[in-house]
């Protein structure tokens, strides 16, 4: 009675060390999972998240940008998680910085075009000319302090980006994007994220459910399924087109600004208060969480960054697997042990 009780003690004392090895191996490697699209992780979060390090970050917009910063309170969300926000409107509204105070200097985007087009001008511009817009976008000046060093830069088209497009011409701006997304890896020492533009207001013209639905169908998804950031891992995709749009395909309003995001004095396509305020801290939580997932060097902006990945390269898995597979040799051991028992115990009462 004694050797089978013990039997099972032993039974059950292998059995848990095994348990505990697959669920403390499973939960590390949850651990080190790499967010590898993060507009889709965090889309819907409203939890407040925390940035890790002091961070840079500029916002180059127009008039919906503008909007969601000032209604969704954007700027103080950013100072309130230990990052310093810079944006810039229009060229005639120029720069303001992490104050909220407008300086007065513009960094004279070639034809004021924030469009795919336009912004892709601007990635294909030499970063070391002092005169290109593109170089003050990365290493920054106010007009006096020419060092500012931007950690992390964000582009946004505005809605006319949706405009009457034919597949191909969205197809088009999705290359644009795409050019974009390649030019960012020569700066793996700074952070780009891609806004997607706003949906028409399909009530505006008649033409604007099938331009949103192309854009949509064409760019838009294309830039957001998945595939189109791998390998880029500095280069991140919030799709604000998506949180604003309506997704019923039966409704008249389909692909296009949701109704209760419309402004009802004058028929619009810029996104309403309620819109911008429920979405100002989605667009900070999902920049911090875009900057929590690739680290970044800021004490030498300048030197090769050094990712979270690149520091568990190497001995993180090995030290895991000699740590986590120690239980298991105990476990195997024990079994062991108890199959050499039982066999010698069945050797004896054959005997018998």
């Amino acid at each position: 009675m004694i050797n089978n009780k013990l039997s099972y003690i032993v039974i059950l004392l292998s059995f848990s060390m095994i348990s505990s090895l697959f669920m403390n191996t499973y939960r590390l490697n949850f651990n080190n999972l790499k967010i590898s699209d993060p507009t889709k992780e965090i889309k819907y979060n409203d939890n407040p998240i925390t940035s890790q390090q002091h961070v840079r970050v500029i916002f180059l917009h127009h008039s919906c940008g503008s909007n969601l910063i000032t209604e969704g309170s954007v700027r103080e969300w950013f100072t309130a998680n230990n990052t310093d926000f810079w944006d810039h409107g229009y060229n005639g509204d120029g720069l303001t910085n992490q104050d909220g105070v407008s300086l007065g200097y513009s960094y004279d985007v070639p034809s004021d075009n924030t469009f795919a087009d336009g912004l892709d001008d601007i990635f294909q511009q030499n970063d070391k000319d002092p005169s290109t817009c593109f170089k003050k976008f990365l290493h920054g000046t106010d007009g006096i302090d020419c060092g500012l060093e931007f950690d992390l830069f964000i582009i946004k088209a505005c809605f006319p980006e949706n405009w009457n497009p034919t597949p191909d011409d969205a197809y088009q701006r999705f290359l644009h994007y795409r050019n974009i997304r390649d030019r960012c890896d020569d700066f793996p020492n700074r952070i780009f994220i891609i806004v997607t533009a706003p949906p028409l207001n399909n009530d505006v013209e008649i033409g604007n459910l099938e331009g949103n639905n192309n854009t949509r169908k064409y760019c838009w998804d294309y830039m957001t399924n998945g595939t189109f950031l791998e390998g880029h891992s500095n280069c991140f995709v919030w799709d604000w087109n998506y949180l604003l749009s309506n997704h019923t395909p039966s409704s008249d309003d389909y692909c296009g600004l949701r109704e209760d995001f419309q402004i009802i004095e004058y028929e619009d396509s810029h996104p309403n208060y309620l819109a911008n305020s429920q979405h100002g801290q989605l667009f900070v939580n999902f920049t911090l969480s875009a900057i929590n997932n690739y680290s970044i060097s800021l004490s030498c902006p300048s030197c090769p960054l050094t990712t979270n990945d690149d520091d568990n390269a190497g001995d993180s898995n090995n030290a895991t697997i000699s740590f986590d597979y120690f239980p298991l040799i105990i476990a195997m051991f024990c079994l062991v042990l108890l199959v050499f028992r039982q066999k010698r115990i069945f050797s004896k009462n054959k005997e018998k």
